[in-house]
């Protein structure tokens, strides 16, 4: 009797330990499903790339424009899509290289900008004078707020100009920006600024698509509500659930533009785990520590099992920012219909390490490529 007792416990163990190992299998598959969902847009497509430094003499504002400049290797070829990058408060062109070698290494020239003032050279002198005040004040000084579209366009000037040392396509210009730099890109793209007590337009009309990484929302540099009132440039918006607002302010604060904007196009994509540094290239963190941002908890236990960790977990993020921008703007600027297809099939997945969003602008918007194609 008690050995037929014990080996119907022993059976039924045995089960209970097989339907583990069953669920544990499903798991797995699923997880590994979801980490290799979809390719990277045009990830093993790349040439080699070059690099020069310059800077441009803008003598109607008695101001210097360094730009590094970030382009196929061998010269010649045909007119290029153009890239005008504003970096963050505190940066200059010496950084968002990935960027700028994966979009030059698919046919792009690419421009990453020094604003004068708000540069890293500026960072180091302000802080030195005011480390509590400085930052904040450079964020909504009125010169730093008009300088910077202006160097942005004045790049674009001089790149675009016969004298050139690259032959630009005009018709295929793009902007991208982050932090301070995508305010700035916004500002190009459309969006309203205030400059003291004047509200300006900054917008450049050969601007045909705008990346803006960690975007601001209402309250600072000069954005103010109906900021975004008649914007009608493509635009594709990045940020994390660990690229906290300034101020105390919630991290939906961050997703303000893409909400307002009505009449184009508009993509905002989170990444999980991502801070504001992680745009920028830096930032690294671990899966554990990006997963107690505002992911949510169905994604938790896919982002500890299938996102890498620690500097591998960066690595992955700038790869993701790479796909992402290179197919916006070969969509919107090259009208690559494999970009679109891209992008359509990307804003309609479920995705382990992001969530994507998209809307499409009004009907009747110039260049709108993909209203009615990406749901």
């Amino acid at each position: 009797m008690g050995r037929s007792g014990g080996g119907r416990r022993s059976r039924r163990a045995a089960s209970v330990i097989g339907l583990l190992l069953l669920v544990v299998l499903l798991l797995a598959s699923t997880i590994r499903t979801k980490a290799t969902e979809r390719a990277l847009y045009r990830a093993g497509d790349g040439s080699r790339v070059e690099q020069s430094d310059l800077t441009f003499s803008d003598p109607s504002r008695s101001r210097q424009v360094p730009v590094r400049v970030y382009r196929p290797a061998g010269g010649g070829g045909p007119a290029r899509p153009l890239i005008v990058f504003s970096p963050g408060l505190g940066a200059s062109r010496e950084d968002y290289g990935y960027l700028g070698a994966h979009l030059a290494a698919r046919g792009y020239l690419v421009a990453v900008v020094t604003h004068a003032g708000s540069d890293s050279a500026a960072l180091r002198a302000g802080l030195k004078r005011d480390r509590t005040g400085w930052v904040a004040a450079a964020l909504d000084d009125p010169v730093n707020l008009r300088d910077r579209p202006q160097d942005i366009s004045f790049v674009i000037d001089s790149l675009t100009d016969a004298d050139s040392p690259f032959r630009v396509d005009p018709a295929r210009i793009g902007v991208a920006g982050h932090s301070f730099g995508a305010s700035t890109a916004m500002a190009l793209g459309g969006m309203k600024v205030e400059l003291g007590d004047d509200e300006a337009s900054l917008t450049d009309p050969r601007v045909q698509a705008v990346v803006a990484m960690s975007p601001q929302g209402t309250g600072t540099m000069g954005i103010a509500p109906g900021a975004w009132d008649g914007f009608e440039t493509p635009v594709m918006l990045l940020t994390g659930t660990r690229d906290f607002a300034p101020g105390g302010r919630p991290i939906r604060w961050r997703r303000t533009a893409f909400d307002q904007i009505s009449s184009a196009d508009r993509y905002l994509v989170t990444l999980i785990g991502a801070t504001h540094l992680t745009f920028g290239g830096r930032g690294a963190i671990t899966a554990e520590e990006g997963a107690e941002g505002d992911g949510g908890s169905d994604y938790l236990e896919d982002l500890r099992q299938a996102l890498p960790v620690g500097a591998r977990s960066r690595s992955h993020h700038l790869k993701v920012i790479d796909a992402l921008v290179c197919a916006f703007f070969d969509h919107y600027l090259g009208d690559r219909d494999d970009a679109g297809r891209w992008l359509r099939g990307y804003a309609g997945e479920r995705h382990f390490d992001a969530r994507a969003e998209f809307q499409p602008g009004g009907p009747g918007i110039e260049g709108n490529r993909s209203a009615g194609l990406v749901r």
